[in-house]
């Protein structure tokens, strides 16, 4: 793990104060600069267990004290997929007789600081 975190670390990426990225205090503005400094930011996180593509995130275990989502979707070992969405496992909450609680939307946690802990990976 430690050398992975020295590899990110030895990235040396920034943002500049007109919001581009730079790299070693210089800033990337060319196509091919920024596909191979994505792909070695993709290969950091595969390293690391987390596989990034085309906006879909892969990994093998996750946990979090909540999740949430527009849909829910379980795939079985043969391979079917059943999703649900809010409306309809509310209906199914409530056909069971289970008693579901309701929270207020919450901020997104990319945008608000989570004061509360750090994650580790081990």
């Amino acid at each position: 793990m430690k050398g992975q975190q020295k590899e990110i670390e030895e990235l040396k990426l920034a943002i500049n104060g007109n919001g581009n990225l730079t790299q070693n205090g210089q800033e990337i503005n060319n196509s091919q600069s920024v596909n191979s400094l994505i792909e070695t930011i993709k290969q950091l996180l595969n390293n690391l267990g987390l596989a990034v593509e085309n906006g879909i995130a892969r990994v093998k275990e996750l946990w979090a004290e909540k999740i949430t989502a527009k849909k829910l979707c379980i795939e079985g070992d043969d391979g079917e997929t059943i999703c649900v969405d809010k409306n309809q496992l509310k209906d199914l909450l409530q056909k069971n007789g289970i008693e579901s609680t309701a929270s207020a939307p919450s901020e997104s946690p990319l945008l608000a600081p989570d004061s509360t802990s750090t994650p580790s990976v081990e």
